[in-house]
Formats: C-alpha cells, sequence, structure tokens
C-alpha cells in the first residue's frame, strides 16, 4: 500500500512568515477528512489532505493543492503548475529552539527562508467524553476515542458514531456530520476550570470533559 505523503508533511503545519519579505508566507494547511466504516465488517477511512498557500508580496495570494500542484517527499516540498516549477522547499525541525519547524528554499527564483513555531495537534489528544450544560444539569453530548472515533447524541438517543469529520490540524476545529445528517462545528480547546473543552461555533456552548472543579484563589497579601 502506498503511503500518503501528506502523512509526513503534517508536523510542519503552520504558517511561515517569509524573512525578507514583508507581509509573504507560506502556510501548510493540514486536514484530516474521517469517514465512519459503511458496514459492521468494514474499516472506516482516514485520509490527510493538504493546500500549500503562497504570499510572497504580502498582496497576492495563491493556493495550491495536493496532489495535482504539490509533492513531498518527507524532506523536500516541490509546488509547481503544470510544467512550471513555483517552490522547492526543504523542511526540518529546530528541536534546540523549541522544536521550531524551518524551510529554506525557492519559490519563483526568489531564495525564501521561513519559521514556525506551531505544532499541529493530532485529534486524539482530546479523546474524553464531553458534556453540555442543560437546565442545570450535565448531558452526555460529544465523545472522541483515541482511535480518531467520533461519536455524538442529540439526547433524545444514545451515543451513535457520526458519519463523517474533517479535523483541522491547524486550527484544531472538527466539523461532523451526523447520522441524522446535521452538521456541527466545534473547536477544540482546554480551560483551567474544565479541562479538555468543545465550543460549539454555532450555538455558542461550550462542552466540557470535568463537570465540575475546585478554584483556589492565591492568598491575600
Amino acid at each position: 500500500m502506498t503511503r500518503n505523503p501528506i502523512d509526513k508533511l503534517i508536523p510542519f503545519t503552520g504558517f511561515y512568515a517569509l524573512e525578507g519579505h514583508v507581509g509573504g508566507f507560506v502556510l501548510i494547511d493540514t486536514n484530516l477528512v474521517y469517514h465512519a466504516a459503511p458496514a459492521p465488517d468494514t474499516m472506516p477511512t482516514k485520509v490527510n489532505e493538504a493546500t500549500v498557500s503562497i504570499c510572497i508580496d504580502g498582496t497576492t495570494i495563491n493556493n495550491y493543492a495536493f496532489p495535482d500542484y504539490c509533492s513531498y517527499d518527507g524532506h523536500h516540498l516541490m509546488v509547481h503548475d503544470g510544467n512550471k516549477p513555483i517552490a522547492q522547499l526543504a523542511f526540518g525541525k529546530d528541536y534546540a529552539n523549541g522544536n521550531i519547524s524551518a524551510f529554506t528554499g525557492i519559490i519563483g527564483g526568489h531564495a525564501v527562508h521561513g519559521t514556525s513555531p506551531f505544532n499541529p495537534i493530532q485529534l486524539p489528544l482530546f479523546a474524553g467524553e464531553y458534556y453540555e450544560l442543560v437546565n442545570g444539569a450535565y448531558q452526555p453530548r460529544l465523545q472522541i476515542n483515541a482511535d480518531f472515533g467520533v461519536f455524538y447524541q442529540d439526547g433524545t438517543s444514545g451515543f451513535e458514531p457520526v458519519a463523517a469529520y474533517g479535523f483541522n490540524y491547524a486550527m484544531f476545529v472538527i466539523q461532523m456530520v451526523t447520522k441524522g445528517g446535521q452538521t456541527i462545528t466545534y473547536e477544540m480547546g482546554t480551560t483551567p476550570k474544565n479541562g479538555l473543552v468543545a465550543g460549539d461555533a454555532t450555538k455558542g456552548a461550550e462542552l466540557v470533559t470535568i463537570q465540575k472543579t475546585n478554584f483556589f484563589p492565591p492568598p491575600k497579601s
């Protein structure tokens, strides 16, 4: 089986400001697309997708999607438009300075260098059961498993696997389609009081993994 080359690009997801080019940047945007198993004896599908956005003058942005315009061999990212080369970038990690991602190379004939302190997060880091506060009581609403399985319940029935979802590695956003055909978007994150949280981008509600908390304010001086 041929491995998806984008899998190797995931660690370099992020926004890279181009040194010496005011407003210039390269954005490596990556997404996981998941489809639940269609039958009991089948497996779910997980496919990573990626787009490379390039702006060298601070004004014009061009977007190039895999695999038609981009290729990656684990170190070198090649971007082309037909037979015309657009960019050749060599990526690496600077572990001595905080696991910073960096590249050097050429864009449109210009020598370029970019760095990004950003590090992507895999969805299983948010594994847990999430609750919504409804009329003073916490109701289970969302479940994320370490094996990438995602389950949802609307309050009228138990947890059911979502039909499909997309997870953005750069923004920690998951957009899912429930078994009933409803599209829901959650912004994943953390808070001091509730541990892992999922913010409903449509309703403005927040799902929490920790339902109660003890908060100890600092002593008065």
